[in-house]
């Protein structure tokens, strides 16, 4: 995605990642010193990522042509909040926490249209466990089947 147009104050927005797990940082400390330009305007922050992000991982799942890519999907679970790898580089590989647009002078969380937190996401993730394990089970019983009958 490119956004074409100039850089003013009504476009400007700035990311915070996630603050470190370690808790070796305080939430205060990591948001004076955490605070990163963004690449991208936050019109096209608020029309593009925020509202699309989920729908493009849902679609790279149902494309995905063979077991490792689709491991590679789901092993860290659907995306909550905004992550791009190369435009808003977060450590660890982590996901954007909040967004800051110079336009109002706001903080906006970063989280994605459509995305589930909380006991839902859970009982998705072990369902796509119990889904991935049963799964196994199957192709393990067909390549037994198929060895009997062979």
């Amino acid at each position: 995605m490119v956004c074409c147009e100039d850089l003013t104050i009504n476009n400007y927005a700035e990311y915070l990642p996630y603050p470190p797990e370690d808790g070796m940082v305080s939430e205060m400390e990591w948001e004076e010193a955490g605070w990163l330009p963004s690449p991208y305007f936050s019109n096209c922050i608020e029309t593009e990522f925020l509202p699309n992000q989920l729908d493009r991982w849902i679609d790279s799942l149902q494309k995905a042509t063979c077991k490792a890519e689709q491991r590679r999907i789901l092993t860290p679970g659907p995306p909550i909040n905004s992550k791009d790898v190369k435009g808003m580089p977060c450590p660890n590989n982590g996901e954007v926490y909040k967004l800051w647009y110079s336009k109002d002078n706001v903080e906006k969380v970063a989280k994605l249209e459509g995305s589930l937190v909380g006991k839902v996401i859970n009982i998705i993730l072990q369902t796509i466990h119990w889904f991935t394990m049963l799964m196994r089970v199957l192709l393990y019983e067909i390549i037994g089947t198929i060895k009997l009958l062979g």
